[in-house]
């Protein structure tokens, strides 16, 4: 299969996986995020497994096992995308029992985003950051205030996280233009926190 075939059946592969879900705050379908995630990905590496694994970044830790498994994407994908997928993996289970709590799970992602180096993951996690805070921003320009009761955590921790990713990713060898685009993100999502903190007259 030629590599520009193995990428539109990954697309595939992603709209079947996130099929029945939605995204917070817009609704949209989820595949969205993974479409963007990969375009986003594909900017900055030429590597067709890379891009593969940002379409399926979130099925891993999202997708039940009996809809699309691992054993089955790396069947159909292959080893290198199945260890990227689960580099960027988020930890959302403490010792196979109940999801862990929200602070506990992104600290855990931060700290294994510090000792990550593989160049091709840090660019998807970055992509998936960068599509998540464009989408937040999009969302609060739709609905304001509102935004904020659909997430697991308030704007000020949701802040936090995406600075402490950057702090991280900005200290890795990365394109420049990647932490630019993350940067000028940030800094806007930063903009809608601080103004929907601070006092009306």
């Amino acid at each position: 299969m030629s590599e520009t075939n193995r990428l539109v059946q990954a697309k595939e592969t992603s709209d079947y996986a996130h099929e029945l879900q939605t995204r917070k705050g817009s609704g949209e379908p989820y595949s969205t995020h993974p479409h963007a995630v990969a375009e986003i990905t594909s900017q900055y590496t030429d590597n067709p497994d890379a891009i593969i694994a940002a379409e399926f970044h979130d099925i891993l830790e999202d997708v039940p096992a009996d809809r699309y498994s691992e054993d089955r994407m790396r069947e159909e994908y292959g080893d290198n995308v199945v260890e990227l997928v689960k580099m960027v993996s988020e930890n959302k289970r403490a010792d196979d029992a109940e999801e862990a709590p929200w602070e506990v799970r992104k600290q855990y992602y931060i700290d294994h985003l510090s000792e990550l180096e593989n160049k091709d993951a840090l660019i998807i996690s970055a992509a998936d950051k960068i599509h998540n805070l464009s989408s937040m921003i999009e969302d609060y320009d739709r609905v304001g205030e509102d935004l904020w009761s659909v997430f697991n955590a308030p704007k000020e921790k949701q802040l936090w996280y995406y600075e402490q990713i950057f702090d991280i990713l900005s200290q890795k060898d990365l394109p420049e233009g990647l932490i630019g685009q993350y940067k000028g993100t940030l800094d806007q999502f930063s903009a809608i926190v601080n103004y929907s903190e601070a006092p009306t007259e």
